[in-house]
């Protein structure tokens, strides 16, 4: 099984019995810990001079009408906050 999957079993199981504890159905307590896991791909994104490449093409598109639209559609993707550029 994948450890991420069993995390969220354990989650649950615990989160049950604080809650059957809580109404008085049962006396005991669970006391299982997470299984450690590590990440197995990187999730962050682009870096800032890519986002930065990125921003100078779709400004230098050659219609003017086509450069606004790709520039705000840049701006107002969730990326442009890791880029400082995106603001200049």
């Amino acid at each position: 099984m994948r450890l991420g999957f069993v995390n969220r079993r354990l989650s649950a199981q615990r989160s049950l019995v604080a809650l059957g504890k809580e109404f008085g159905f049962i006396a005991f307590d669970l006391s299982a810990k997470n299984v450690r896991s590590q990440a197995y791909r990187d999730t962050r994104g682009p870096e800032r001079d890519v986002m930065a490449a990125l921003l100078d093409f779709a400004k230098g598109q050659p219609h003017a009408a086509k450069a606004t639209r790709d520039v705000a559609l840049f701006l107002c993707s969730p990326m442009a906050g890791r880029c400082a550029v995106a603001r200049s």
